[in-house]
């Protein structure tokens, strides 16, 4: 019994360790994600603060369109990367929590 109750136990640490790895990579992904966001966040700032030239109006046009574009998928990829993060936290939580337990 003892023996079961032991392999039990490292096989919870070993999901934690892999839970906390997926939280570690999570969260590196979320940060170049928020950092990737706010450069193109800044770039469109920039490009719209400029007066278009008749000859670049539609390709800076379709530049900026683009960007935005960008910016919206990156913004969604942040959230279910947050998404993810939270529900890796949770599970985290909860087999810890069970761990203590036994």
């Amino acid at each position: 019994m003892q023996g079961m109750e032991a392999s039990q136990g490292v096989q919870s640490e070993d999901r934690t360790t892999i839970l906390e790895e997926q939280i570690r990579t999570l969260q590196t992904e979320n940060s170049t994600l928020k950092s990737k966001s706010r450069e193109l966040e800044k770039k469109l700032e920039q490009n719209n603060g400029r007066p278009l030239t008749p000859k670049l109006g539609n390709s800076e046009s379709l530049k900026n369109f683009r960007e935005d574009e960008q910016i919206q998928e990156l913004k969604s990829q942040l959230k279910s990367k947050q998404d993810e993060l939270n529900r890796v936290q949770e599970s985290l939580k909860i087999r810890t929590s069970m761990a203590l337990i036994l």
